[in-house]
């Protein structure tokens, strides 16, 4: 078997390189971090503007009589593009976290809820001041209003 030049120099550089490399057993072991950190709310998260872009509507968690927290949808005014005044929280959900939630217009927002457990997932409407349920079967009984 015969051996070039540039096979012999690529394995005398490689036996250099791996003399000098410390042992991973010598290594200090990575920081651990604690479980419950991958599992808190963000503080301020799923930013969304009204379509007149005069408002943000954001997700925000709201602590609980039994200390857990949950997410909720929060609005504040916009002057250009900084924000004015305070948040308003715009639901007041205490059973589960809202998944997800969008803009109907500028003046209303829409949500996704579970009442009771069942898993039929309603579409909920809040702004101005109401709140609205839009369940399939709705229409057929008339849509619950629920006024703050």
């Amino acid at each position: 078997m015969r051996l070039s030049l540039t096979s012999l120099a690529a394995a005398a550089l490689s036996a250099t390189l791996l003399a000098g490399a410390p042992l991973a057993a010598h290594s200090a072991p990575p920081p651990q971090l604690p479980l419950k950190d991958f599992f808190h709310h963000p503080e301020r998260a799923y930013f969304r503007l009204s379509d007149d872009g005069k408002t943000l509507g954001f997700m925000q968690p709201v602590a609980q009589a039994d200390g857990t927290r949950r997410l909720n949808v929060f609005v504040q005014p916009l002057k250009g593009s900084v924000t004015v005044g305070e948040p308003r929280k715009l639901t007041s959900e205490t059973a589960r976290d809202i998944g997800t939630y969008y803009w109907k217009g500028s003046d209303t927002i829409l949500y996704e809820k579970d009442f009771g457990g069942d898993e039929n997932t309603h579409v909920v409407a809040v702004g101005r001041g109401e709140r609205e349920d839009h369940r399939p079967d709705a229409r057929r009984q008339g849509a619950r209003r629920h006024h703050r």
